[in-house]
């Protein structure tokens, strides 16, 4: 598997001569960091970075400001240097059927409204690039979903994603806002908190020898997108010029189900163990995302697929 996200001379060129300064909330975070490295690398953009815990960077032109979103007095002081655009990573997944409302919302939603509250009393214009879900908000379909078909709440995450969605939309001609609907991100660090990244969390079973639990059918299908391959639709997102107000999927557009995904790590780990821990009511059983939207506008495409990733892990055991 490569190691850079741009071979194309033409997009190493557009990415030189563009001076920006980023914003990234949320940037201690799997995705944060792993989009941090690729803008250093690559980009000569100014990175103000915020989260709660100070992120892995290495770099003289990243400036990190640790806050609280929520809090007035610390978005002053992440602001003091306006952005030109802001990537909003900042999320906690948390229990995705929480039993408490107001404690789930305090955490995940109220960040966000409390940021966006700060930009519009302040009056910045800013270009505002949203990290939505597209692995949540679209109903149960054997079809690839459009940006254009209907989206629904299946969870509170996903009710909340839909709600900041229509919430930018109401604000566009401010925030311009841009909105990826992502679909199931892999190839990061797992977090032992939460039961998210399927393809992840399963390598690291066969990796140690460990069972893996499987929650939900095996049967169900999902779209996956290396880690990678988002960050580059990150890049790309903050250089396109576009309408005041545009939605992409970023998928890889191919569904596999979790009984393939174990399938393919067993061929490659013949002791790899699982076992169904809970078939779980309420989830999704096929989501697929098209993304020739984000093919034709952000001249964008994945590249890593998820078997060609799970052969170089077993590569690299191996040498």
């Amino acid at each position: 598997m490569r190691n850079d996200i741009f071979e194309d001379e033409a997009d190493l060129q557009n990415l030189a001569g563009k001076k920006l300064k980023v914003m990234i909330t949320g940037a201690s975070g799997r995705i944060g960091e792993r989009l941090v490295y690729w803008l250093e690398k690559y980009t000569d953009f100014a990175l103000i970075l915020t989260s709660r815990r100070k992120p892995v960077f290495n770099s003289q032109r990243s400036v990190w400001v640790q806050g609280d979103i929520r809090s007035t007095t610390d978005l002053n002081k992440i602001f003091m240097d306006q952005p030109d655009i802001i990537v909003h990573l900042a999320s906690t997944v948390g229990d995705k059927n929480s039993p408490s409302i107001a404690s789930y919302e305090n955490q995940e939603l109220v960040p966000t409204l409390s940021l966006l509250d700060f930009l519009l009393s302040k009056k910045m214009e800013v270009k505002f690039i949203f990290a939505s879900s597209g692995g949540t908000v679209y109903q149960d379909s054997k079809m690839p979903h459009f940006e254009t078909d209907l989206v629904q709440c299946s969870s509170l995450y996903s009710c909340n994603k839909v709600f900041v969605e229509n919430l930018l939309w109401l604000y566009r001609e401010t925030l311009h806002p841009m909105i990826l609907r992502i679909s199931n991100p892999y190839g990061m660090k797992i977090d032992p908190n939460i039961k998210q990244g399927v393809i992840d969390i399963a390598l690291n079973c066969a990796l140690n020898d460990k069972s893996f639990n499987v929650y939900g059918d095996v049967n169900n299908v999902r779209d996956f997108i290396h880690i990678d391959d988002l960050c580059k639709a990150f890049i790309k997102s903050i250089c396109f010029d576009g309408s005041e107000y545009e939605v992409f999927n970023i998928g890889s557009g191919v569904g596999i189900s979790i009984s393939e995904i174990i399938k393919y790590i067993k061929k490659l780990f013949p002791k790899f163990r699982y076992n169904v821990a809970s078939n779980v009511d309420g989830y999704i059983s096929c989501n697929i995302l098209d993304i020739s939207k984000a093919r034709q506008l952000l001249d964008w495409q994945p590249s890593i697929s998820v078997e060609a990733y799970l052969k170089s892990k077993a590569n690299s055991c191996s040498s």
